[in-house]
């Protein structure tokens, strides 16, 4: 659909109901120029500009090639070339949709052990709407061509309390070739207190170092999220294979501390005193 349709249907709509309707457009793309260019086009003020957001492909397709590539892919790439990074005002989130869930195409879809940290990477961020698509929260049963998916209803349960009530504030972000982490810092109206988020996916545990503004303290492990025999499961509290840090860890007097995801998981830490609700 042509942008100067969408300028004029779009304002027409919101004219005829009084309200600045949220709008967003499906422009299937995998470089971000297509999508800046459309946005350039409906918000271009010479005929009845409109302020619209579109579904982030790019960022959707990195999450595709990192369940496919596992460690070879370098996590570094999801930071940079996406409408989240360029564009984030304008940038609706998502992970899987029905254009491309499991069957629609060969290997089109997001392989379900990366789906947590895709998620925990577009819900606990500081930039971008994020979307769930209903399969993923409620699962799916085999029908023709589609095998059926779990729920991931508790870990995403979790995730999205965590976003209304940690991940606010500034954002912190680290990355590394196979850990990315980031911490909000909290400190703003209906922030419980800080929050540090890791994503590995390598095969083994890793540490990224991050800066969390907060000295001399202790972050506890709230849970690490991963698919374990077709199933999602939310660990919480103690993670053995986190060795002394299984429960938690402390910042130096800089506030500096290495924190933890095992392989193929998301991991949760927050600091002392505060609790989610």
């Amino acid at each position: 659909i042509t942008a100067g349709y969408i300028q004029e249907w779009v304002g027409h709509v919101r004219e005829a109901t009084g309200k600045s309707l949220f709008t967003v457009g499906e422009y299937i793309a995998g470089e971000t120029s297509v999508l800046h260019n459309y946005l350039t086009k409906v918000t271009a003020s010479d005929r009845f500009p409109q302020d619209i957001s579109l579904f982030d492909f790019p960022l959707r397709f990195l999450f595709k090639n990192a369940s496919w590539q596992g460690e070879a892919f370098d996590l570094r790439a999801l930071n940079y070339n996406t409408l989240m990074a360029e564009q984030p005002a304008n940038a609706v989130t998502f992970v899987e949709n029905h254009d491309y869930q499991f069957g629609r195409e060969l290997d089109s879809h997001v392989q379900e052990w990366f789906k947590p940290l895709a998620y925990a990477f577009i819900l606990l961020r500081d930039r971008g709407y994020p979307c769930l698509f209903f399969p993923d929260y409620y699962g799916s049963h085999d029908k023709d061509n589609h095998q059926g998916q779990p729920s991931g209803r508790a870990y995403l349960d979790l995730l999205l309390k965590l976003r209304k009530q940690f991940a606010l504030g500034e954002e912190r972000f680290y990355a590394d070739r196979n850990v990315a982490g980031w911490v909000r810092m909290g400190g703003v109206p209906g922030a419980k207190g800080a929050m540090s988020v890791v994503i590995n996916n390598s095969v083994s545990v890793k540490a990224i170092g991050m800066n969390t503004g907060r000295f001399n303290k202790r972050f506890y492990h709230l849970a690490t999220i991963k698919l374990k025999d077709n199933q999602f499961v939310v660990i919480k509290n103690r993670y053995d294979l986190y060795g002394d840090k299984a429960e938690g860890l402390s910042t130096d007097r800089s506030g500096w501390a290495d924190f933890l995801a095992d392989g193929g998981t998301a991991s949760i830490w927050i600091e002392d005193g505060v609790g989610l609700e």
